[in-house]
């Protein structure tokens, strides 16, 4: 169970009838094509982010390697004159060294996350592309294989004897090990069970939002994806985290990670299915 700080208020629900009072916040990070989105739900404040897909390469080149003094013009563009200097980086160059993963899916969404904080932002949740990717596995993995790796394997037998059966250094499938990333709370083993009476409710949707993570179509054998929804009622909020994977022929799974909060309670409720 994932328990707040100690200090944590409670907050009463609402008089049947009335909703919470939750206000969006629309706000565009131009320089960097991303816009996030943020609301208030009881003691929560819930932040959307959606940007576009990763480039495979920097942007800017070799300005983007080193501080420029704001004054400074990069491409073409002359900057605000400034003695301060900041960090010219495009999003590539931001994100790359902080990745792990030697090799990304196709379509990678760096920029897109959810953030579930207090309103200080002292303890919470959020689901990030960073840390999905670096939560798999630098293996292949060894209990799928596209439909035709029989056939292909027959026809190269010798090159099999030479490099060995595991040509693929990587986990091709991007199956992740990833549950969220919590700040400032304590995470503890629990029995309780998610309030399927409530989540089944047909209970007026307050707030729906929902993107990928990640995606890649396995040389088109398939596809692997990771996606965030979040969906939040006046008595709850509920949060799925994704992962599907399709190989062609073969095999079909799907591993959630599920999380819930309802008014009422004083803790968040995380469980993961494979």
């Amino acid at each position: 169970m994932d328990n707040p700080a100690p200090h944590h208020p409670h907050h009463r629900t609402k008089p049947p009838g009335t909703l919470p009072n939750i206000q969006r916040d629309y706000v565009e990070a131009s320089a960097y094509s991303a816009n996030t989105m943020s609301t208030q739900f009881d003691q929560w404040t819930i932040s959307v982010t959606k940007g576009p897909i990763l480039s495979s390469q920097c942007t800017c080149h070799t300005e983007c390697r080193k501080d420029l003094p704001v004054g400074s013009s990069v491409n073409g563009n002359s900057l605000a004159n400034d003695t301060t200097t900041v960090p010219q980086k495009c999003v590539f160059c931001r994100y790359d060294a902080r990745i792990e993963l030697k090799h990304l899916p196709d379509m990678v969404f760096v920029q897109n996350r959810l953030v579930i904080s207090s309103p200080d932002d002292k303890f919470g949740v959020e689901f990030n592309a960073v840390d999905a990717l670096n939560s798999i596995g630098a293996e292949p993995s060894d209990d799928i294989k596209v439909a035709s790796a029989g056939a292909w394997q027959n026809a190269r037998t010798e090159s099999l004897q030479t490099y060995g059966p595991n040509a693929v250094k990587y986990d091709w499938t991007f199956g992740p090990n990833y549950t969220g990333t919590t700040f400032g709370i304590t995470v503890e083993p629990t029995t309780d069970s998610l309030n399927m009476a409530l989540l089944t409710q047909r209970d007026p949707v307050l707030f729906f939002d929902e993107f990928h993570l990640y995606c890649d179509e396995l040389d088109d054998n398939g596809c692997a994806e990771m996606e965030v929804k979040i969906r939040v009622v006046e008595s709850y909020l509920f949060v799925l985290l994704r992962y599907y994977l399709r190989v062609d022929h073969v095999a079909v799974k799907l591993q959630d990670v599920r999380l819930m909060f309802e008014v009422s309670m004083f803790s968040l409720l995380r469980k993961q299915l494979c």
